[in-house]
């Protein structure tokens, strides 16, 4: 999303309004939303948005109008309006998440900024906006040095927070001109924008603000929070979807000391199903968290079981066998003719890939204070978009936006989960219903029993091989639990003539955006099936990868975001892992060692990797070095990328070893980390080199573009350690079996 304000409304793009001392300039969301396209209309009365403030002692705060859940946002994105303002960054405090003061009707009021994070869009949406707020504050600035100097803004400079006039050495810091500044009129005139060669913070190595507070414990998470007369709230769901409650013992509940009242929470009302199903339970109300805590594991409720009691993870396999066997596929994507070459193909190479269905188990369980009155509503949470918490509160309060305060705090991750309203749902309308602030708390079994998985699913891929090796056509069928698709022309399609993608859904548990949705498993699928085919016509799987991937230029690929492949781009990552890993060494394979390559193109970013192991007698598995590189465009900050991808890997290194919900009789038994299996520390600890493209390009996102090729990568390392090509995720077991 390259945009500019060149075809925007440049009326109020940039507001000005002074408090205590300072001169603030903000950005109001209705500037910032045509923007950045990503525009919630039901916000758009507010006066939100970016800002800056100048005090008169010259310190420098930037407001972030992105949820920071550890991808390091509260960092780079203030790099953007830092960098054109001309500040030094080590003078900069970054207020993130917080209200921000602002200017309405001639009264200074508080409000929350536009804040929303997910898909890897935070950077890629507001490159523009930022660094544009950031150089039209500056002008500002230098309009007010040129006026006490008196002088023309063309012969002034700027530099580290102060103006400089070089004719006279006349030296005048930012704070100093706060008061003059404030009675200026706003240029309505973008200046140009620095070049990528002016650059003096974008593209370096900078820490992240917010590391030196996290581990001494300063930063306040949702669970930390509270308000005054706050009220407790845990909910026994469902463990049956579309289970409801028969009966529970009541009476004992609400006489244990501390508890004020139970309520039966049905489902969200149809006309509330845009904000997601949710289970029916019992809620414990109560005047502290411990109390609430003793009394909901008291809690003895009958449920109802519903219509999916039946089902499980050997039911669902059931449906993808008779689905198979119908052969009952929708065509989402087509190339050529495939079936008519496979006919006439004298090679034909086929294998079935199946991934499980993988919970999101956030740090930080979910949990949400409501505080909702006859005349307002306030909440705090820690959640992805400001704009949907409003949005449902607004739904079941009946209150208009400008009476609603969502005040985000710092979140213990969200990786896609923390989009999702079903907290924010029970909390507002418990305090709806009791007119009281209420906060609800959620446990760790509540966090994986309740989730949206990433879909389970089984891949059949099959490939029509010519005497050359290359590949003729090739079919993609996808079957799927529940209707969450997998990305459905991701490389290799738009690499070979002959391609055809199909899906195919059965009934199965909810899912939701985890980890890079859509690209996660086509990953491990695609690269998988690339190595087998390189394998099975002798060539070298980095080479065949080149071979494929050379002179294809640039494809349309069609996913959310609707952005093209750059397979040049995607070539120059997979270049720069294999040459950093030094693939071609040939001292580096070595008995019961192997080593997998894979590439992956992610919402807008490349990456590939590469990953040595060694895969012992007894089956032992240990991941020795991964060798990364990533392309995602102009770097805003290298020390945030490496992060990503590194931590991009890791994850999906734990999904592959042993992360795997257990579905049996409607319910979901894997509920806790002695269950539902997390990689420790003492699983990971593999070697990290990551490499970044130097790039001029827009920038795209980093969270979520290192995970789809790792899980190829260490698989294929696998088969060239020991022979056994894994098919099944997870790993688990599976070389100690052989």
């Amino acid at each position: 999303m390259n945009r500019s304000f060149t075809n925007t409304t440049r009326r109020n793009f940039l507001k000005m309004s002074t408090v205590a001392g300072a001169l603030i300039l903000s950005c109001p969301l209705r500037t910032f939303a045509q923007i950045t396209g990503n525009v919630y209309p039901e916000m758009l009365e507010a006066d939100l948005g970016i800002f800056i403030k100048i005090s008169t002692d010259n310190k420098i705060t930037i407001g972030s109008p992105i949820p920071d859940m550890g991808q390091g946002v509260s960092t780079a994105v203030p790099i953007l309006l830092a960098e054109e303002f001309d500040v030094d960054w080590n003078d900069v405090t970054v207020e993130k998440l917080k209200p921000y003061v602002t200017m309405r009707d001639g009264r200074v009021e508080e409000s929350h900024t536009f804040q929303n994070a997910g898909g890897s869009q935070s950077i890629r949406e507001v490159w523009l906006a930022m660094r544009e707020a950031g150089a039209i504050a500056r002008n500002q600035i230098l309009a007010a040095a040129a006026q006490q100097m008196g002088v023309t803004i063309n012969q002034l400079t700027s530099k580290n927070g102060f103006v400089y006039h070089s004719q006279t050495g006349t030296k005048m810091s930012y704070g100093s001109l706060v008061e003059v500044a404030s009675k200026l009129p706003m240029s309505q005139n973008i200046p140009p924008l620095k070049s990528p060669d002016q650059f003096t913070i974008i593209g370096k190595d900078i820490k992240n603000e917010a590391s030196h507070n996290i581990v001494r414990g300063i930063p306040t998470f949702g669970l930390d929070m509270k308000v005054a007369g706050m009220r407790h709230a845990m909910i026994k769901r469902s463990p049956y979807s579309e289970g409801s409650v028969e009966r529970f013992n009541q009476s004992q509940i609400e006489s244990m000391p501390g508890i004020i009242t139970t309520v039966i929470l049905g489902r969200i009302p149809d006309e509330l199903t845009e904000y997601r199903i949710m289970s029916t339970g019992v809620a414990v109300i109560g005047r502290s968290f411990w109390e609430v805590k003793k009394a909901y594991d008291a809690l003895e409720v009958v449920w109802n079981t519903g219509p999916n009691a039946h089902k499980s993870n050997e039911w669902i396999d059931r449906q993808f066998d008779d689905v198979l066997s119908d052969d009952a596929f929708d065509t989402l994507y087509q190339s050529g003719e495939p079936d008519g070459v496979m006919v006439e193909a004298d090679n034909i190479i086929e294998a079935t890939y199946e991934n499980p269905y993988w919970a999101h188990v956030c740090m930080e369980p979910h949990n949400c204070i409501a505080n909702v009155t006859e005349t307002n509503a306030q909440v705090i949470v820690g959640h992805q978009t400001t704009a949907r918490v409003a949005r449902v509160t607004k739904a079941i309060t009946g209150l208009e936006i400008d009476k609603i305060d969502v005040k985000i705090c710092r979140m213990g991750t969200g990786l896609g989960r923390k989009s999702h309203r079903d907290f924010i749902y029970e909390a507002v309308m418990l305090s709806n219903m009791l007119k009281e602030p209420i906060k609800v708390t959620w446990t760790r079994e509540d966090e994986i029993e309740q989730d949206y998985f990433n879909p389970k699913a089984r891949h059949v891929l099959k490939a029509a091989i010519n005497d050359s090796g290359s590949i003729d056509a090739m079919t993609y069928s996808l079957l799927c639990a529940d209707n969450n698709p997998i990305a459905a022309h991701a490389f290799p399609a738009h690499c070979i003539d002959n391609f055809r993608y199909e899906m195919a859904v059965v009934e199965g548990l909810q899912t939701g955006p985890w980890r890079g949705p859509m690209e996660n498993i086509t990953g491990f699928t695609n690269q998988s099936f690339l190595d087998e085919i390189a394998v099975a016509t002798n060539q070298d799987p980095y080479d065949f990868r080149v071979k494929l991937l050379s002179g294809k230029g640039k494809a349309q690929y069609d996913t959310w975001d609707n952005l093209p492949v750059d397979h040049d781009r995607l070539l120059g990552v997979l270049n720069l892992a294999a040459e950093k890993a030094d693939w071609q060494n040939p001292d580096l394979r070595k008995p019961g060692m192997g080593r997998g390559i894979a590439c992956h193109f992610t919402f807008g970013g490349y990456a590939a990797w590469v990953v040595d192991v060694r895969v012992d007698d007894d089956g032992s598995l240990h991941i020795l070095k991964a060798t990364g590189a990533i392309d995602c465009g102009t770097v805003v900050n290298r020390l945030g990328v490496k992060a990503q991808m590194e931590g991009g890997a890791l994850d999906g290194f734990s999904a592959a070893l042993n992360q795997s919900v257990d579905y049996r009789n409607g319910q979901v038994y894997s509920n806790n980390y002695d269950s539902y299996i997390m990689a420790r520390l003492a699983d990971l600890e593999p070697e990290m080199d990551v490499h970044i493209v130097k790039s001029i390009e827009h920038p795209t996102g980093a969270g979520e573009i290192g995970l789809p090729p790792a899980i190829p990568a260490l698989l294929n390392a696998i088969y060239d350690a020991c022979g056994i090509r894994i098919r099944r995720l997870p790993i688990a077991d599976q070389l100690r079996e052989r």
